[in-house]
């Protein structure tokens, strides 16, 4: 049986946000293609986020620094927030 990184199961990813809803970005897991592409928006450690639009298709707008991005779920599931 595979052991499972507990503290991994239990955090909340950007694509948990609901509209309307905060946080702050807690860490992005390194390694992944979009990790420099996230640091180029403004997304690190200690930034506030916001999540302005839900769309039907998986995607999801976010209030970041003053600009609206647009994510796919499998792209905010790389940033863990608090």
């Amino acid at each position: 049986m595979k052991k499972h990184n507990l503290r991994f199961l239990c955090e909340k990813n950007l694509s948990d946000l609901c509209l309307n809803e905060s946080a702050s970005v807690k860490h992005i897991k390194s390694g992944t293609d979009m990790c420099k592409r996230f640091w180029d928006m403004g997304i690190i450690e200690g930034t506030p986020v916001k999540c302005v639009l839900c769309g039907s298709c998986g995607l999801k707008a976010f209030l970041i620094r003053g600009a609206v991005y647009a994510l796919r779920k499998e792209d905010a599931e790389n940033i863990i927030i608090e």
